[in-house]
């Protein structure tokens, strides 16, 4: 993984079937300027944690959401009270790769492939099969094969100093495989299957 850092949140690494696609946001059902809601719905819809989405929704000030937007990308930084944070930098590394490599009829980020790129980084492996081609795949398909990723989870509270801080958890898996089809043959290849380990 690019500069080894995990970019995933478990509640959005799930299958094109259980988890709304990007172009479902909710984006008119609050009154937010439209700087925040663009945070909200395309910059961190991949890594953002249910509760760290109610959490932003409910506060009253654009003071208040970017203190919260600051403490987002520290709680994630691997090195803390560092002068660049990493983490933050990758992770618009891998929105600018996914827009520009996995596009079609909607941007990149918006993408299966997209997503998982962003979430995950390259992966390990790319076995790609046109459609009827040696191994007789009906569609075009793709299996990305990652060694390991690692997912974020709700944010832990923790006690700093004797100061209650909210911490990054983190979740390995290993061997993880995820099949990608072209159903259209117009190149949106839709995750088929949830994430194998």
């Amino acid at each position: 993984m690019a500069a080894g850092l995990c970019l995933v949140g478990i509640a959005h690494a799930q299958s094109k079937t259980t988890a709304p696609r990007a172009t479902e946001s909710n984006s008119n059902e609050h009154n937010l300027p439209q700087k925040y809601q663009q945070w909200l719905d395309a910059e961190v819809i991949w890594i953002l944690t249910p509760e760290e989405r109610t959490a932003f929704l409910k506060l009253p000030s654009d003071e208040e959401r970017d203190e919260f937007i600051k403490a987002f990308w520290e709680r994630r930084n691997p090195k803390p009270d560092s002068a660049e944070n990493e983490f933050k930098k990758e992770y618009y590394r891998r929105m600018a790769f996914a827009n520009a490599h996995y596009a079609g009829s909607f941007p990149g980020w918006k993408s299966d492939r997209g997503r998982t790129y962003i979430m995950y980084g390259p992966p390990d492996e790319i076995d790609s099969h046109p459609a009827h081609g040696v191994m007789n795949y009906a569609k075009p398909t793709e299996f990305w094969r990652y060694r390991s990723i690692r997912e974020y989870g709700p944010p832990k509270q923790v006690l700093v100093q004797g100061k209650p801080e909210l911490k990054a958890q983190t979740v390995e898996r290993l061997n993880v495989q995820m099949k990608f089809v072209d159903v259209c043959s117009c190149g949106d290849y839709r995750l088929e299957a949830p994430p194998k380990n």
